[in-house]
Parts: C-alpha cells; sequence; structure tokens
C-alpha cells in the first residue's frame, strides 16, 4: 500500500488523507496530532483516516498500553 501510494504522491496525483498518513508513518514517527497541524487538516478527519486504514489492515491501532505488552515482552 505504503509503496503505490510513495508512486502516486511523486507523480504528483491526488492522495486522500488516509493515504498521506500512512505514507507519512511509514518514514517518519509522527502522531496524528502533529500530522493534523502539519498538514492543516481537522482533527476529525486525521481520526476518520486513522479508523479506515484501521479497517483496512494497513495499520495497527494499539488503543491500550496491553496490546503492547505482545511485543515488548518475550
Amino acid at each position: 500500500v505504503v509503496e503505490s501510494v510513495k508512486e502516486r504522491y511523486l507523480r504528483k496525483e491526488p492522495i486522500t488523507v488516509a493515504q498521506l498518513f500512512a505514507l507519512t508513518v511509514s518514514f517518519d514517527e509522527i502522531d496524528i496530532w502533529h500530522f493534523a497541524y502539519k498538514y492543516n487538516f481537522e482533527i476529525n478527519r486525521v481520526k476518520k483516516a486513522v479508523e479506515q486504514l484501521v479497517e483496512d489492515n494497513v495499520l495497527i491501532h494499539f488503543t491500550d498500553s496491553e496490546h503492547l505488552t505482545t511485543f515488548l515482552i518475550d
């Protein structure tokens, strides 16, 4: 997904907020608040984009610190 978005972006083709977020988080550590500010999007629009990415299994969204224990504890 990210590679196809990157190609669209480089060809200056339009991309969605969700696609831009996926591309951005693939090369930069950024949260939705900083992303919204950087690209001048309303936070609710970014939240919807993240929901879409989670539904499409493009992004894993940890909603609870307990989810992280799977990755931190061996």
